[in-house]
């Protein structure tokens, strides 16, 4: 059950904060701005994308510096900022950007590897971008008559509704269609990024439709803190967790450490004969072997933390708890793992006659367990350093290894 719920859990706490930002900027758009700062609201959503804009440069995050510029685009076209600068705004040229600009560039970026933004594939698709701009543009400039005709198509009602909203209905089917691919794409990658573009697109559907600058300005802003939040904590899982397993890794555990100040017990664990496991199996094997072995590592109780000390090597830290008490929830982990079978997946040939992995389990395909040792040791006084604790734990897994390997052996025992 927990391995279902806590998925479940991450999930919600990364959609929380989109969905609260998007309805902070429902109830700011009904206030009314006071006049002290309302030129600095007027100019907020630029300023908040240009920011991210910087940010994502900074942090080599092409895809929402892509994100920025479509929003920003958007942005400046629904605001008529080409009336306001140059006295020119085609007919036509805001249903363009929400109907197909908007929703077809968002799920591009959304399909997209990320591949930096001063490299080769970053630049391209930022030429992408300024060629789709410049074709509008340019239509818009040189063949006014044929574009007012595509907006006429365009903003035609195809079904009779009474409904009031600033977005014609090709827009909302656009609209529809993009969040669509965009869940797909969120569902299958689940990176804080997605899940920012698939609101941003949720709360700029909702600012053209109830047509108003009040409603712009909010959800631009929102807009431009849910991509730069996602920035920040796409960054900081790179840094704290594991790519392969998941797991917060070593950086993750000496922060922990460095904020317990009470008792606390640690669990060093190791999958046994991992090496001959891997030049048996492959590889590709092994990765699956670690990433079993941190889900059930992961799901530990009594309030264990988890982490992927490096290799075939874990940890478990248990703030506020000993040993004895930390034994029972170490043991239904071991138990788990050692219960537990890994389909080693035949290779199959492609029409190139090379190997590769087949998905599923297909026939002939057979399953393999493997075992961990754990050593456990506690905080012996205040004045012990976690070295010295986490070296009594290994010591500990150590005894566990001579002891015949696939038990849990505590500290002094």
């Amino acid at each position: 059950m927990t391995a279902v719920i806590r998925p479940i859990l991450r999930s919600l706490n990364t959609v929380l904060l989109p969905a609260m930002l998007l309805t902070a900027a429902w109830i700011v758009a009904g206030w009314k701005i006071p006049r002290t700062v309302a030129t600095l609201w007027t100019f907020a959503p630029f300023i908040f994308f240009i920011l991210l804009g910087l940010l994502a440069i900074a942090y080599g995050r092409g895809r929402a510096l892509l994100a920025a510029i479509v929003f920003l685009t958007a942005m400046l076209v629904q605001l008529d900022a080409g009336r306001a600068l140059i006295g020119w705004h085609p007919q036509g040229l805001s249903t363009l950007i929400v109907a197909f600009f908007v929703p077809i560039n968002l799920c591009l970026i959304a399909w997209y590897e990320e591949r930096g933004v001063f490299t080769w594939y970053g630049l391209m698709r930022l030429a992408l971008i300024a060629a789709q701009l410049a074709v509008i543009a340019g239509c818009a400039y040189f063949i006014e008559d044929w574009f007012a005709r595509i907006h006429a198509v365009l903003a035609a009602d195809w079904v009779d509704v009474n409904a009031a909203l600033g977005l014609p209905q090709a827009g909302i089917v656009a609209i529809a269609v993009a969040a669509i691919v965009l869940a797909i794409a969120t569902f299958i990658e689940r990176t804080h990024l997605l899940f920012a573009l698939t609101a941003g697109l949720f709360g700029y559907g909702i600012s053209v439709s109830l047509s108003g600058l009040g409603m712009l300005h909010a959800m631009g802003v929102a807009i431009a803190l849910m991509i730069t939040i996602s920035i920040l904590r796409d960054s900081y899982d790179m840094a704290y967790r594991d790519e392969l397993t998941g797991l917060p890794q070593r950086r993750a555990l000496n922060e922990l450490f460095m904020s317990l100040s009470g008792d606390y017990a640690v669990a060093m664990m190791d999958v046994d004969h991992f090496k001959k496991f891997n030049d048996k199996h492959g590889h590709d094997v092994g990765d699956d072997v670690l990433k079993m072995v941190a889900t059930q590592i992961g799901n530990v109780r009594d309030g264990g933390r988890a982490f992927r000390y490096g290799g075939e090597e874990f940890t478990v830290v248990y703030p506020g708890k000993g040993k004895q008490q930390a034994l029972r929830s170490l043991e239904q982990v071991r138990e788990a793992i050692e219960n537990y079978d890994v389909v080693v997946r035949a290779p199959r040939v492609n029409g190139n006659g090379r190997n590769r992995r087949g998905k599923g389990r297909a026939p002939g395909a057979r399953t393999v367990s493997v075992t961990i040792s754990i050593g456990v040791a506690d905080r012996r006084d205040r004045g012990e350093s976690h070295e010295q604790v986490l070296k009594r734990a290994d010591e500990s897994l150590y005894k566990a290894k001579k002891k015949g390997r696939n038990r849990v052996v505590m500290d002094g025992h």
